[in-house]
């Protein structure tokens, strides 16, 4: 440390200096006013941000510090999430807080122009909007997979040849042994090898637990024990959400996964029709149709602005739609296919297609409402215990059937083997004519 030593001169100084009147700066006060006023402005543009910032950032904290805990695979199926009621409220909740915001934004930026201000930017907008919308997508893809399969072959030269194949994937569930990751399942036939790449570059050995061949989803494994501590930390769960509702026409979506065939890839969009239908034994799905052009392989799932998922993409639903537009079955429909899938349990076949009887069917042509069948394949339970195309399925196992929804869900709570009692209207003489039926239930594969 260096010590300074005074002298006589400056004691002197110093004395000289202490001595003197101080005189006080007088006070502009344009430019006082001026700078409150800016300060001012920042204040309400910095609350704005900052109402915006906690908005968006809320979820995603309460998310990391309160994390979900999967204690079994169990998916609710659409009755027991969407209450009219409900629903109606939150659409009503909603849109008074976009109200709220928009004249928010209307006021902070009137406000900025009238004094002078920097103007809010369409670009800057633009950017903000995509930048959230990556945001969504960037969170939700920690679930997002990537399964591939290696099918070993032997060529005309006596060669042998390893071909891959991918598809994206998504996590559903932990049964605390092992992951399940629910994924179509199609394109992979007769692989000798599977694996599974998680988000941080993880790869860990899989296998099929369980496929429904018609819609081609099946459920893969990856025991728990073969990934690190740290990537079982960063994993997340799929959240599942609501694909019924005339409302969701014309909101955004954001397909993730590989839309375009390479794994990684996203597009944003919005679902453009709910009016193409998978129509399959026992089943009937809704297909959302978006405006994204997808590539070749094309595999993933839609998501909401919310991060939920509204869709799966399958291949079976990409050839009912037909061209390059991303479509993919609605989520609500499937719960309950995947919680049989991810318990591993068989599932329950009739052979029965069908639709629902419309209103104008119902006024105009006297058909009862329930579960109108199209079509029965031959020799299915449903042919043997006499159901025939034209029946209307009003009733099932004592329960009332106003849609082909209700006895397509009551079918999946059924098990191989269960008894299937049906009351059918059939159309004779003139009128519908009551007729009870009764029949077993079996697998698809043991017909």
């Amino acid at each position: 440390m260096l010590l300074r030593v005074g002298t006589h001169r400056d004691v002197v100084m110093e004395n000289e200096f202490v001595s003197e009147t101080i005189k006080e700066k007088p006070v502009n006060t344009k430019k006082l006013a001026r700078r409150t006023f800016f300060v001012s402005i920042m204040a309400v543009v910095f609350g704005l941000v900052a109402c915006i910032t906690f908005l968006v950032l809320e979820p995603v904290i309460s998310n990391i510090l309160y994390p979900e805990e999967i204690k079994q695979v169990e998916i609710p199926d659409q009755q027991e999430e969407v209450e009219p009621a409900k629903l109606l409220t939150e659409k009503e909740a909603e849109k008074e807080m976009a109200e709220a915001a928009k004249e928010a934004a209307i006021s902070a930026i009137e406000d900025a122009q009238a004094n002078d201000d920097a103007a809010v930017s369409g670009i800057e907008a633009y950017n903000a909007l995509y930048e959230q919308l990556y945001e969504v997508s960037k969170e939700s893809s920690v679930s997002i997979v990537q399964v591939t399969g290696v099918s070993v072959e032997t060529d005309w030269f006596l060669d042998t040849v390893e071909s891959e194949k991918h598809v994206a994937g998504l996590i559903i569930a932990d049964n605390g042994q092992q992951l399940l990751i629910l994924a179509d399942a199609s394109g992979m036939p007769d692989v000798n090898q599977l694996s599974v790449t998680f988000y941080d570059g993880t790869v860990a050995s899989a296998a099929l637990l369980s496929q429904d061949e018609q819609t081609g989803l099946g459920i893969y494994t990856v025991l728990r024990g073969d990934l690190s501590l740290d990537t079982r930390a960063g994993l997340a769960y799929a959240k599942l959400g609501v694909s019924v509702g005339e409302g969701i026409v014309g909101k955004p979506m954001i397909a993730i996964g590989s839309p375009n065939g390479d794994f990684g890839s996203m597009c944003y969009g919005m679902i453009t029709s709910v009016g193409t239908t998978l129509k399959l034994a026992d089943a009937t799905y809704r297909v959302l149709c978006s405006d994204v052009y997808g590539g070749n392989n094309m595999s993933g799932v839609f998501i909401n602005t919310k991060g939920e998922v509204i869709a799966i993409m399958t291949n079976s639903c990409t050839k009912n739609a037909g061209g390059q537009l991303i479509c993919a079955i609605g989520i609500s429909a499937l719960k309950p296919l995947i919680e049989k899938l991810s318990n591993n349990e068989e599932l329950c076949y009739a052979g029965i297609y069908g639709m629902d009887v419309t209103q104008s069917a119902h006024f105009e042509l006297g058909v009862p409402y329930g579960g109108y069948v199209t079509y029965v394949e031959p020799e299915s339970p449903a042919m043997n215990m006499g159901v025939i195309k034209g029946d209307v399925i009003t009733k099932m196992n004592g329960k009332d059937i106003t849609t082909f929804w209700d006895y397509q869900n009551g079918l999946s709570q059924m098990k191989p083997g269960d008894t299937l009692t049906l009351s059918i209207y059939r159309y004779s003489a003139g009128q519908y004519v009551e007729i009870p039926l009764q029949g077993i239930v079996q697998t698809k594969e043991k017909q």
